[in-house]
């Protein structure tokens, strides 16, 4: 190992010196809990008088003239934030000369033209934003406002760059607070607490000179995974396994791989991978299957990290489908069903299935996906586990046959789903709470029975209406004289549920269900709602009725079959 260093540091000591954010880290990831915590172990310390406070360990990577932060980025940040809010608030209470020292000394280094070097740079996806909304002082040319944000561009106002805002702004409203909470008319209790943190938090401050060395003992100190994410593991595992001559190149696939992915959970997709690619594994021991996996001698980092980019590339329009990626609407839209479902256990075999099959059996798998999730879990209520064991020997199955292997992939389907006698049962006693899982319902339903309507599927155009409504005024208490009490189950049945555009569904509301024919649901272009005119009153006899006619529906439109390829069909 090359120079190693390792040092008890006060804040004071560490923001004498400059740190950048390497390019391939995440961006600011600390949510309101964190800052609130931060900001709840500073007021506990100062109520104590406790004379230290240990904030963590920073692992660097010495650079010329500057140390690249391997581990810490999130305690760096959120203290320059801390140090920035102070400052800004002393700034707009005229208190200038305390808050340029706060500046000056702390956030900022005057080099000898005057000009401001700051102390902390972040990776490029919050660098530029940070120095605008919360390193230049409030007062200096060239800061941004909170109005700027409202206007920025949508493509600009990425995750993490609003964690640093909102965490700028929770700090501001915990600083105001304390000083009306304190009298602190002089702000002498509000540079206590700051000197506090300057002198009292503490951290290791762990420095070494190579990328590998740092890498490991980033690994070394969080050697069982605590408090940190499995992404955050495998990243530096796979830099400190890394030839020197790669490094920058699979530094750079990771950035384009955290950057693809955007706001998707990355530990989730690395388990997705995993499944596809290998195995059934839980998140704690994902990354000890990947950490084992990568000491194989015909496996390289560079070759992983490929691979790993190339998936999250599917795995992305997987969640995300478009008709330029797919090129085919029927596998967009059973996609978009996938997901809106949480049919999460279909990923890893439809990651596989896209690089194995072509655009008709790639469809199929799909449709089966759909089918076979919806018959068995939201309808079935089987349980997760058992799904997961499922597809994971789908998922085999296809990565060690391919295209041959899927004739044997929908036998497993067909042999695994409920009988139609059995789903047609479960259909027709079915309770659904999830307006989501309801409207996907009565969406395909609608579409089965034939119409010429196109935005079943617009939440703000078209409500899910209750024919029997939740709450029952007078007229219908009459309707219901006759029954002892009123099951609450039957009112979310889908046998009492359908569509209604959004101007007949707020008239309509809790009238009787004469009125509601007559007026709104003779007046409704959808098939299924106007199949109620057929009934001449509704009660939970009604109800049941029609839930078991259109389970007989049901089985026709869900069922996974040779001839059927698509819903379309």
């Amino acid at each position: 190992m090359n120079k190693f260093d390792a040092h008890k540091r006060t804040v004071m000591e560490v923001f004498t010196y400059i740190y950048k954010i390497p390019f391939y880290q995440r961006g600011y990831s600390w949510k309101k809990e964190q800052v609130r915590q931060f900001w709840e172990d500073l007021m506990l310390v100062s109520e104590e008088n406790q004379k230290e406070y240990f904030l963590g360990s920073i692992v660097l990577n010495e650079k010329e003239n500057t140390f690249e932060v391997i581990d810490g980025q999130q305690r760096l940040t959120t203290i320059t934030i801390f140090l920035c809010a102070i400052r800004d608030f002393l700034l707009k209470n005229q208190v200038n000369d305390n808050a340029m020292n706060i500046h000056q000394n702390y956030i900022a280094k005057r080099d000898v033209r005057g000009n401001d070097k700051y102390r902390l740079t972040l990776s490029e996806v919050n660098m530029k934003f940070f120095e605008q909304f919360i390193q230049t002082p409030i007062n200096a040319e060239g800061r941004k406002t909170l109005e700027d944000y409202t206007i920025m561009p949508s493509s600009k106002k990425t995750a993490s760059n609003t964690n640093l805002l909102d965490a700028y702004n929770n700090m501001m409203e915990y600083i105001d607070d304390f000083v009306k909470q304190n009298n602190d008319e002089n702000y002498d209790a509000l540079l206590t607490i700051l000197e506090i943190v300057i002198y009292r938090f503490l951290m290791i401050s762990i420095s070494v000179t190579s990328d590998s060395d740092a890498y490991i003992i980033f690994e070394t100190l969080n050697d069982r995974g605590m408090d940190l994410s499995t992404a955050d593991l495998l990243k530096n595992h796979l830099f400190s396994r890394a030839y020197a001559d790669d490094l920058r190149r699979i530094q750079e696939d990771w950035k384009n791989l955290t950057t693809s992915l955007n706001q998707i959970n990355i530990t989730t997709f690395l388990r997705h991978y995993w499944l596809a690619k290998h195995e059934r594994v839980t998140d704690k021991r994902l990354y000890e299957k990947i950490k084992k996996h990568l000491e194989k001698a015909h496996v390289t980092v560079k070759s992983f990290v490929e691979d790993l980019a190339n998936s999250a590339d599917i795995y992305v329009n997987i969640l995300n489908p478009s008709y330029d990626y797919w090129g085919n609407y029927s596998i967009v839209r059973s996609l978009e069903n996938i997901n809106s479902l949480n049919y999460k256990a279909a990923y890893s075999v439809i990651m596989i299935g896209k690089s194995k099959l072509n655009d008709v059996d790639l469809l199929k798998l799909i449709e089966s996906c759909e089918k076979f999730l919806f018959k068995y879990t939201t309808i079935g209520g089987n349980s997760p586990s058992d799904v997961e064991k499922f597809f994971t020997i789908l998922t085999k199955k296809l990565k060690e046959e391919g295209s041959e292997g899927i004739d044997g992939i929908f036998s497993l389907f067909q042999k695994k789903q409920p009988t139609d006698s059995q789903f047609m049962l479960d259909f027709s006693i079915k309770v659904i709470s999830k307006q989501k899982v309801q409207r996907y319902i009565l969406e395909k339903l609608n579409e089965y029975l034939g119409t010429n309507e196109t935005i079943a599927n617009n939440s703000q155009i078209v409500h899910i209406e209750h024919i029997m409504p939740k709450q029952l005024s007078n007229i219908w208490d009459e309707t219901l004289d006759g029954y002892d009490e009123v099951p609450d189950d039957y009112i979310d049945r889908i046998g009492n549920l359908t569509l209604l555009k959004n101007k007949l569904n707020q008239s309509a509301s809790n009238k009787s269900f004469q009125e509601k024919k007559d007026k709104y649901y003779s007046a409704s272009e959808f098939k299924i709602t106007k199949e109620l005119l057929k009934y001449s009153d509704w009660n939970f006899e009604s109800i049941y009725n029609r839930q078991r006619e259109l389970a007989e529906i049901a089985v026709h439109i869900w069922k996974i079959s040779e001839s059927q390829y698509s819903f379309n069909n």
